[in-house]
């Protein structure tokens, strides 16, 4: 009986965090952010984070592969095209040499941060301006 109870007991122990499905929108001088990442790293131990590609503004990232809940640094980093992607843009008179030019700031930690919620929506706006 006590063998029982010792399995059922280790069986009840504290599951791994889910992870979370997040969405939202980024603008850049009121403009759509496009051409880049956006990275949520875990402020704390454990945390699992993720990074994801800004598209016309916007981004989304499933629960499969989302964050666990807790709080983030949120980073943005420029992408640069791929070469067949950038000449198709070029042609259409849309693509600057190189990715914005995003400031030192949204690099790094610490200026953007997010707060992932278990089982809640999980949709952040970022309004992010080239002036200080």
């Amino acid at each position: 009986m006590s063998c029982v109870l010792t399995i059922a007991i280790a069986g009840c122990g504290p599951s791994e965090p889910s992870r979370q499905e997040i969405s939202g929108s980024i603008t850049w001088d009121g403009e759509p952010l496009s051409s880049t990442s956006i990275v949520f790293r875990s402020q704390g131990s454990g945390g699992q984070g993720v990074a994801t590609e800004v598209t016309d503004g916007e981004f989304q990232v499933s629960s499969e592969q989302g964050p666990t809940p807790g709080l983030y640094d949120v980073v943005l980093l420029p992408v640069q095209p791929e070469l067949e992607d950038y000449e198709a843009l070029r042609q259409q008179g849309k693509m600057p040499l190189t990715g914005p030019k995003i400031p030192h700031r949204y690099q790094h930690r610490g200026e953007l941060t997010a707060e992932v919620k278990a089982d809640q929506p999980n949709r952040f706006v970022f309004e992010i301006s080239s002036k200080r």
